[in-house]
């Protein structure tokens, strides 16, 4: 049934797959590293299909697999905001005929015509972005890549399917004059709090709508981050852990932020509370963001004042990294604080920011030079004077002697 090769640097297992028409073509298993990892492949295929398992995947249907994935894999392990977003995409890929294809009939195009559909809103008739479409068909990418890791099918048909490449939207980081802004249209209302936030903490919108005020530490003026609250599609609350262990951290306020904290009321055991006195849900950040950049653009309009940029809540976060920056604090102070797993993601995403730092430490570093050479011909000029009355003391001293 099945053939062992050489294939580049490998081996690759090569087998014969016969349709419902009789027609008969050759498929290629290729990756191994060594010729006995590939006559194991080759051994278990055989041993599946003389078991009358479908090895050829044809009969399994790209929907099958998706439920089967989801089933096995997803509800043991994943966790549940994540497995609820797989639940909701599956369904919408289930008003699509991808849902019922077979996987043999699937080729790279066939996710290209895919991504476009769903963009265009085909089978939801709602129009949606391609990194959107791009989430909506990961059970489908992942339940193909897991089928084929077990030996489920024995390729993955859309391991060399490129997505297309996304252009990341640019971060809106705001000004001094900005910030001042905020701060003063904020002054009465409710959404402050979470603003200072993350304008002064860097908090992400799940950590400050999870933020208690058991976490709040007034005498150490610091805040504690160890939750996180989310929704999931279906718009239910969940509390979960933090993006990443280094997402647990403890963060030093400024004072006036912290005072703010101690007269802002208690009503809950949340620190972030809208107008009615119940706790901000997560999602309406971004949209309490967006109300109050576009209230101070109008009272802009007719001035000499440029309009502020279309930030989101997480543009905030952003701009307290650039603060930061600019203030000369330590890229690895900035990655604790930020909550990053690692120094890398903080000069990734900030990197830009600190090359302007680069004209700092060369005047700096001119700064010390000239002090130095200033202190330098300093001391050469008094080891000189020295020299010279050191010099006339002895021949003031030989002098008299010899007289």
């Amino acid at each position: 049934m099945a053939s062992v090769a050489k294939y580049g640097r490998g081996y690759c297992v090569r087998y014969r797959v016969t349709d419902t028409q009789g027609v008969t073509t050759q498929k290629r298993v290729s990756g191994f590293a060594t010729k006995e990892d590939a006559w194991a492949h080759a051994r278990d295929l055989e041993r599946k299909s003389n078991a009358g398992i479908d090895v050829h995947g044809d009969t399994l249907a790209c929907g099958q697999l998706m439920e089967r994935w989801f089933a096995e894999h997803c509800i043991p392990r994943v966790a549940a905001t994540t497995l609820a977003r797989y639940s909701s995409n599956i369904d919408r890929l289930r008003a699509l005929p991808i849902y019922d294809l077979q996987i043999k009939r699937l080729t790279p195009q066939t996710q290209t015509d895919l991504l476009a559909d769903i963009c265009d809103g085909v089978g939801t008739g709602r129009e949606v972005t391609m990194v959107t479409a791009q989430t909506i068909i990961d059970p489908l990418r992942l339940s193909l890549s897991w089928a084929a890791m077990h030996g489920i099918i024995p390729v993955n048909p859309l391991a060399y399917a490129k997505l297309p490449k996304v252009p990341k939207r640019q971060q809106a980081i705001l000004n001094e004059h900005d910030i001042d802004d905020l701060r003063a249209y904020t002054a009465e209302r409710p959404f402050r709090i979470p603003l200072l936030l993350a304008l002064y903490g860097g908090l992400r919108r799940e950590e400050a709508a999870a933020l208690r005020w058991s976490n709040v530490d007034f005498k150490r003026r610091t805040i504690t981050i160890s939750e996180a609250l989310t929704c999931t599609v279906s718009g239910k609350l969940i509390q979960k852990d933090p993006k990443n262990d280094s997402s647990r951290r403890t963060i030093s306020m400024p004072r006036f932020v912290m005072d703010e904290l101690q007269d802002a009321p208690k009503q809950n055991e949340y620190v972030c509370n809208s107008s009615d006195g119940k706790p901000y849900r997560p999602e309406s950040f971004p949209k309490a963001t967006k109300r109050i950049i576009q209230a101070i653009n109008e009272k802009r309009v007719g001035t000499s004042i440029p309009p502020m940029p279309e930030a989101s809540y997480h543009d905030l976060r952003h701009t307290h990294a650039a603060m930061l920056i600019k203030m000369g604090v330590q890229p690895k102070v900035i990655q604790e604080r930020l909550g990053h797993s690692s120094i890398k993601i903080t000069m990734d995403i900030y990197g830009y920011l600190m090359a302007g730092l680069q004209e700092s430490v060369a005047d700096a570093l001119d700064k010390q030079v000239r002090k130095n050479r200033h202190k330098d011909r300093h001391m050469q000029a008094n080891a000189q004077a020295t020299i010279r009355v050191s010099k006339s003391l002895f021949e003031t001293e030989n002098g008299h002697v010899s007289a």
